[in-house]
């Protein structure tokens, strides 16, 4: 992989995830207790043996960078680019004009193949075996995909292919798919050959009519005039993009055999834990993730609980994802939910997501009445 740049896109705002990236950037949600999305696409890229590999950001960067300074870019070479780095610009239109913005980075590696990723999927993936296919193939622009049912096909990029994988259509979130049960999904990695990538970012970049996006521009305009082809992803893949795909993305690893493996030491997960004692659980806690530091006195249950989460005696949680530093109080009860990182609820109060309820207010008072935002429904429900 010596001849591979890589560059994975940190910088958007994961709008659909507010309120929980309304003071973090998308990629530094949790996963799992102690993992980050970052740490997905930077762990594959260190175990396919990618060596050159810089992460984009714009939202909320210094948290991002922050982050990433505590291990991936001391102890791995990773760097970090925001846009006033890469360019005169402040701001990056879109994903390709973030590419675009640092062309000239490119040109002075001037590696043979570009390799680009998102910063937000949870998967597993040996990019060696990506590069080796766009090779096999002699494409000029390969993309990652995975098959997804054809309800879910408005959430992504949908790629129609010829039987041999090549691409011949693409649709960027379509309303309706006719016909298949199952479409081609892009998951928004590509390996571009690096002169065909500067060409058309070049192009793109002088196109007013352009919103300098891979897949609103960059892939349509490519399939007629060059070799676009599929690399399928038999394995786990999830795009946490929406509160509900982020919870059942969680919730998904306390099953007796959960879809995506976070043992599996053949390909580990890295991150940045850093300095915390071992968990004391006093109590019950049943098929639940208890990362360290925590101190756990009443019951939980069907759980993920982030580093030192605190739930005091006669308290029943079940169902919720509670992330770093939550302290829960005496008598409460709390069902479906997801708990932001700080978040203290005072004694005997009650949190019953009818289907899920997100608690991003800094402090939750036994007196005080707070309203919390019903996804699904878009309603207001009161926490009793």
């Amino acid at each position: 992989m010596k001849d591979v740049v890589c560059f994975i896109l940190a910088g958007g705002k994961g709008e659909r995830l507010f309120p929980l990236t309304k003071s973090r950037p998308k990629p530094l949600l949790p996963y799992g207790g102690i993992f980050r999305l970052i740490d997905f696409p930077l762990s594959n890229c260190l175990n396919s043996g990618l060596h050159k590999v810089f992460i984009i950001g714009q939202y909320l960067s210094y948290h991002l960078l922050d982050y990433l300074n505590k291990y991936w870019v001391k102890e791995n070479n990773i760097k970090y680019i925001t846009p006033q780095q890469g360019g005169e610009i402040g701001c990056f239109k879109g994903t390709a004009d973030a590419i675009y913005q640092n062309l000239k980075l490119i040109q002075e590696i001037n590696p043979s193949y570009i390799l680009i990723l998102a910063s937000d999927h949870i998967y597993r993936m040996d990019y060696r075996d990506f590069l080796m296919a766009h090779i096999e193939k002699e494409a000029e622009l390969s993309i990652g995909v995975v098959e997804v049912p054809k309800e879910e096909a408005y959430r992504f990029g949908i790629l129609e292919t010829s039987l041999n994988g090549r691409v011949i259509n693409f649709l960027e979130k379509p309303r309706y798919i006719m016909g298949k049960k199952r479409c081609l999904a892009s998951m928004g990695i590509y390996i571009f050959n690096t002169d065909v990538l500067i060409k058309i970012l070049y192009e793109d970049a002088h196109n007013l009519y352009s919103t300098h996006d891979f897949g609103k521009d960059i892939i349509p305009s490519m399939i007629k005039k060059y070799k676009v082809w599929t690399y399928n992803l038999d394995s786990y893949w999830r795009d946490v993009g929406t509160i509900d795909a982020y919870y059942e993305a969680n919730m998904g690893l306390l099953r007796e055999e959960p879809p995506f493996n976070l043992y599996d030491s053949s390909w580990p997960i890295n991150t940045y834990l850093g300095q915390l004692p071992p968990s004391n659980v006093f109590s019950l806690t049943l098929n639940s993730l208890i990362s360290p530091g925590c101190n756990i006195k009443g019951q939980v249950e069907s759980s993920i609980l982030g580093p030192g989460v605190f739930v005091e005696e006669g308290t029943r949680v079940s169902d919720s994802l509670l992330l770093e530093g939550v302290k829960i109080g005496k008598y409460c009860r709390i069902h479906r939910a997801i708990i932001d990182r700080g978040i203290e609820i005072e004694n005997a109060r009650k949190i019953l997501g009818r289907p899920i309820f997100v608690v991003s207010e800094k402090k939750v008072e036994k007196k005080m009445p707070i309203f919390i935002r019903e996804i699904r429904d878009k309603k207001l429900a009161k926490i009793g």
